[in-house]
């Protein structure tokens, strides 16, 4: 039995089961970042790292608590078909989802390893998880993933 939620009464739960107070602003994401796409913290890092959505920038950038880029990395190596989220892994390797398919045809997704994100300065390589949906299953448009270290193995 498959179970889902409209996003109206997703949000609509979340409002009313907490009360945060009075919300302050401690920062806000740098004006040079067009279409910011994720937020993630990495092991022996003290930055927040995070991506562009579709067709921006193959690069991966270092945010301070107060959202500017204090770091700017080219990941040399792939292209930015349509990146949409991030996540890490306790070794400090950042894992960029390269889920995105608006148009419901993509047939390949990729999710790229990029090594030791703390001890990397201005330019990397990734290495490259590429995976197809099973003939059975609807091509989707992926906006997030999660990563659970025995299953992605290099």
């Amino acid at each position: 039995m498959t179970f889902q939620l409209k996003p109206i009464l997703v949000s609509a739960l979340l409002f009313m089961s907490c009360n945060t107070g009075k919300l302050t602003v401690v920062g806000s994401i740098d004006n040079d970042l067009e279409e910011a796409s994720a937020a993630q913290m990495v092991t022996n890092s003290n930055l927040i790292w995070t991506i562009q959505d579709a067709g921006n920038n193959n690069n991966v950038y270092g945010l301070d608590l107060k959202g500017d880029i204090v770091k700017d990395i080219d990941v040399s190596n792939i292209k930015n078909q349509d990146w949409e989220d991030l996540a890490s892994d306790t070794e400090g390797n950042l894992y960029i989802g390269d889920l995105g398919n608006n148009s419901r045809k993509r047939k390949k997704f990729f999710i790229y390893k990029i090594e030791n994100l703390a001890n990397v300065d201005h330019k990397t390589e990734a290495l490259t998880i590429s995976f197809t949906l099973p003939k059975d299953v609807k091509s989707e448009d992926f906006e997030s993933f999660f990563m659970e270290r025995q299953l992605l193995c290099f």
